[in-house]
């Protein structure tokens, strides 16, 4: 049975888009038959389809050490299914201007109980390192194995 996993973003300038399409690509490179990856702007929830996803991999610019507003709407409408989401892998990438901080999108991921796999991926404007694809691919590997 292939398991869903949806990469949710949201991306202002672009910068957060073009990590979700680089983790999209490194993901297709992984030629997986079990795991069905697909892409998803926050700006556009589709909740039934993310409360039926079997991971998750959540992208956002910083805002002043917080996650968009538009990232925290998945958190706030998911909240009450936290049961049925408990255990689910998910992984978490944020871009920023000058601080990459996400303490807050981890917390958020708490609050739904969701499985944290790996360190977060955090990129200075869109300078997507091989050091940060490296850990892409790690944290892919390490959520199929959770699925």
């Amino acid at each position: 049975m292939t398991k869903n996993v949806y990469i949710l973003y949201y991306s202002k300038t672009g910068n957060t888009r073009k990590m979700a399409e680089q983790i999209l690509e490194t993901f297709s490179k992984l030629e997986s038959d079990s795991v069905d990856m697909k892409l998803m702007d926050a700006k556009e929830l589709d909740l039934a389809a993310l409360k039926s996803a079997d991971g998750y991999i959540i992208g956002t610019p910083n805002y002043f050490s917080a996650p968009s507003g538009y990232i925290k709407i998945f958190f706030d409408e998911l909240f009450m299914d936290r049961a049925i989401l408990k255990g689910r892998p998910v992984f978490c990438f944020v871009s920023h201007g000058g601080s990459g901080d996400i303490k807050h999108l981890k917390v958020m991921c708490d609050w739904l109980e969701l499985k944290i796999v790996g360190p977060a991926i955090v990129v200075k404007g869109n300078n997507i390192s091989s050091k940060d694809i490296t850990s892409i691919e790690t944290n892919i590997q390490e959520m199929m194995k959770l699925l």
